[in-house]
């Protein structure tokens, strides 16, 4: 990226504060933009990527009937939902991007016990779960700490797919008051393994 004349910024980025998602996204930079770091980087190119800005939706129940809209909440699971640089991108995007192989990514079609691994560990196997859910999905994955990404991610995560458009996802809030706030765990996970008991299309940590 270069400057254009003046420090305004260069022609193939637009005014501070407009983004879009694909094709070209607004970035000022140069003398009048200011700087722009790793975290901001991997925003606007996930906007390049097709990804919006993820936000959650808070469910203090535990019937996804329960959920109220949020607007402006971010998800803090990825640089699209406020998250830094040091957090990877979520199993939705991941999916919207076909960065996750069938044998990664598995369709849950009837009840069963399955193991997750870590979405960016170093093992083989199951990294998310793909659940139909009338005509909306629920994709689920397990988040733990792998090299630099996601040490303050640990834990089971849950987000609602409109239709089958993955990068409108939106990050399910179950925790108390819909207000889950982003904590190192006081016990990190001994293996980045999670096992799941899907119950009629419902997923639920055991």
């Amino acid at each position: 990226m270069e400057a254009g004349r003046r420090g305004r910024p260069a022609s193939d980025f637009a005014p501070p504060g407009a983004s879009h998602s694909g094709g070209i996204t607004w970035l000022p930079v140069g003398r009048d933009g200011g700087g722009a770091d790793q975290t901001l980087l991997s925003h606007e190119f996930g906007h390049n990527f097709g990804y919006p800005h993820q936000t959650r939706i808070p469910c203090p129940g535990t019937d996804l009937a329960d959920c109220e809209e949020s607007k402006g909440a971010n998800s803090r699971q990825t640089p699209m939902g406020g998250g830094t640089v040091s957090v990877g991108l979520t199993a939705p995007e991941l999916l919207h991007s076909k960065w996750l192989s069938d044998e990664e990514a598995v369709t849950v079609e009837k009840s069963a016990t399955y193991t997750l691994n870590s979405l960016y560990g170093g093992q083989d196997g199951v990294r998310a779960l793909d659940i139909p859910i009338g005509e909306d999905r629920l994709v689920v994955e397990y988040r733990h700490t792998s090299g630099t990404l996601d040490k303050r991610l640990q834990g089971v995560h849950t987000y609602r797919i409109p239709g089958n458009n993955y990068e409108g996802a939106t990050m399910v809030d179950m925790s108390r008051r819909g207000r889950r706030r982003l904590r190192p765990c006081p016990r990190p996970a001994p293996t980045p393994t999670s096992r799941l008991r899907s119950r009629s299309g419902a997923p639920s940590s055991s």
